[in-house]
């Protein structure tokens, strides 16, 4: 079902006109400084994705039976999510919350790798150990998921803007945009992954529990180090977002108004139509 039609039928597909989308997506600068911080925060979350079962092997030695819960703590985290992003929003807005939640969450999920390193970190592999590692990561991926939300959200914002700007929604092109920035992030994130381990000359054939010193505190500098950079970039872009909520809001009742009164000023100058020629009356029914 579609609600509304739009006031013009699109053109029909050709690349030409599927480039020009795109450009004129990329040409919006709310879009670009999304567009750049979310660039960063899928890189982010590309190298967490991949680097995350060397970590909890070589660095935490997590056992399988430990193994096995944290897919439960990732679904907790999840639902502290939905618990925790309303508030945030409404007490900070969509960017800021981004932001902020992208650094104190890389801040807290790196914790437990500096208290390793410092010495103040109990025996990984041990039973306080994985506990605290889960706490911190229940804690750092919800905030992480928080960051992720409430970026992908800003879209909306960019798709009034531009409505209000050239009187044309184009929520295919800025989706399509924010897709492809994604998958080239992740992608770049995997890469990082791979270069950090090679960095930090683990072996291909290491076991739990085996590493030299030396490799575990390599991998972790090197994870940790490019985790924060990344997560200020991150955070630096998307908190300068340049819509607000307010902004939002005006924006949304104007566009409302001026659907209205384009709806009243067509229908003014539809000619009269009636319902029947004049002379001719409907035939009654039996």
């Amino acid at each position: 079902l579609v609600a509304r039609l739009p006031a013009t039928k699109p053109a029909p597909f050709t690349i030409k006109g599927a480039f020009s989308e795109i450009t004129e997506a990329f040409s919006e600068r709310a879009f670009l400084i999304f567009a750049v911080g979310g660039l960063a925060a899928y890189v982010h979350q590309g190298m967490t994705f991949s680097i995350t079962n060397y970590l909890n092997l070589f660095v935490w030695q997590l056992t399988r039976a430990q193994l096995i819960l944290y897919p439960l703590v990732l679904f907790a985290s999840v639902v502290l999510m939905f618990v925790m992003i309303g508030p945030l929003h409404r007490r900070f807005g969509k960017a800021k919350s981004a932001g902020l939640a992208m650094i104190v969450g890389t801040a807290i999920g790196i914790t437990p790798f500096a208290l390793l390193l410092l010495g103040f970190w109990p025996q990984p592999g041990s039973a306080a150990s994985t506990g605290l590692f889960y706490g911190f990561v229940l804690i750092a991926n919800s905030l992480g998921i928080i960051s992720l939300v409430s970026a992908t959200s800003m879209i909306a914002e960019i798709v009034e803007a531009f409505e209000e700007r050239t009187n044309r929604r184009a929520e295919g092109s800025f989706y399509s945009g924010n897709w492809l920035v994604q998958k080239c992030a992740t992608g770049a994130g995997i890469v990082m992954s791979g270069q950090i381990i090679s960095l930090s000359q683990l072996a291909t054939d290491a076991s739990p529990g085996t590493v030299p010193q030396g490799v575990i505190t390599d991998l972790v500098i090197y994870y940790c180090g490019a985790m924060l950079l990344l997560a200020v970039i991150a955070a630096w872009w998307l908190a300068r977002f340049p819509i607000s909520r307010e902004d939002h809001e005006a924006r949304v009742n104007r566009l409302a108004e001026r659907r209205m009164r384009e709806n009243r000023d067509a229908v003014a100058a539809a000619p009269d139509t009636p319902f029947a020629q004049e002379g001719i009356l409907p035939t009654p029914q039996k």
